[in-house]
């Protein structure tokens, strides 16, 4: 394989990033593995092309017809049985500003961290019919695993103390395979709650 070859293929790999503007990430995942393996099979003198190969294609034949990229996460929607406690853990103990207007009825929607988007990220309390059965005990018999919040590194240590000053039972964790460390408390209704900062 003569040179300039390689260096134009190699050149088609760095015009790649346009394509995640078209068909997403999908697209650019597939480009990349397309480019990548004309080199090695070019070195190779191979010919024929695993079916992946051709996923490209198909991709962009049907009008690139894939999800957009997403965004982020806006919203974290939570059932509660008492919404003056629930709000009382959410508001005043973890500190989220309430956003819903004074005179909103229903569900109140927090703000959880400063938005770097059009759409803030939330947790919105939703109330219960009166009488609702309370949630299983057993975590494992409920829908909702937990919730992460994120904290600032520097203020992690604080905010345990904190927590436990005011008589909540923290646990503690890591991540599994993030640089992250954790804390666990439950809201009033059993529902666990991540404090998740960075480690480095």
């Amino acid at each position: 394989m003569l040179p300039e070859e390689v260096v134009s293929l190699l050149n088609q790999l760095s015009r790649v990033e346009a394509d995640t503007h078209s068909n997403g990430f999908l697209n650019t995942f597939v480009s990349l593995r397309r480019h990548a393996l004309n080199i090695d099979c070019a070195l190779q003198g191979v010919v024929e092309m695993p079916a992946w190969y051709h996923l490209h294609d198909s991709i962009s034949s049907n009008g690139g017809n894939v999800m957009p990229d997403i965004r982020g996460l806006t919203e974290v929607v939570i059932w509660v049985h008492n919404m003056e406690k629930s709000l009382h853990f959410y508001r005043d103990v973890l500190g989220l500003p309430v956003m819903s207007p004074p005179d909103f009825r229903g569900a109140v929607f927090l703000q959880a961290g400063q938005s770097q988007v059009d759409i803030p990220q939330q947790i919105v309390l939703v109330p219960l019919p009166e009488g609702s059965p309370a949630f299983p005990r057993e975590r494992a018999q409920r829908p909702l695993h937990h919730i992460g919040i994120e904290l600032a590194p520097e203020d992690f240590d604080a905010e345990g103390d904190r927590l436990q000053s005011l008589g909540f039972e923290v646990r503690f964790g890591d991540h599994p395979f993030l640089p992250l460390k954790g804390m666990y408390v439950d809201d009033p209704d059993g529902n666990e709650v991540e404090l998740i900062a960075s480690k480095n």
